[in-house]
């Protein structure tokens, strides 16, 4: 588990306790004032929590921030332009070119519906998962 999903697994566990001490506070009968104020105090206790669970986050954002330095931007920049000169060297092997594929490709899952479309995952894109339609289905039996 990466600290991130901790973090943000903290403050979403925070936030479920806070709105269920909020529920049972809500559903409190008003004539029993000893039972109100304690479900009351749980209720603040559980919106500290959150917040203080909501302030780990945030600090943990912020720290997990690298500014990108001028050099390191230009750097960055070319990486595109490298790689295409790298791809295209009659000095690269296909061994070297497929190896450099599953550096950035983590998986790629093919459907056979109307259509055959392929899901290409990579390796640092966990949210984002592009879909690609490769062809109309035609006789594919």
């Amino acid at each position: 588990m990466k600290p991130a999903d901790c973090v943000n697994g903290r403050v979403e566990r925070a936030q479920y306790e806070a709105e269920l001490a909020q529920r049972r506070y809500l559903r409190v009968n008003p004539d029993n004032r000893l039972i109100a104020t304690v479900l009351e105090a749980e209720w603040n206790t559980k919106l500290r929590e959150l917040e203080d669970a909501r302030a780990i986050e945030a600090q943990y954002n912020q720290s997990d921030q690298h500014q990108v330095s001028p050099q390191e931007r230009i750097e960055i920049g070319e990486v595109p332009e490298r790689f295409r000169q790298f791809w295209h060297d009659p000095k690269t092997t296909v061994r070297e070119r497929k190896r450099a594929v599953r550096l950035v490709i983590e998986d790629v899952t093919v459907h056979k519906t109307k259509h055959i479309v392929a899901h290409i995952r990579a390796h640092l894109a966990e949210q984002h998962k592009p879909s690609r339609c490769l062809c109309p289905h035609r006789s594919l039996e």
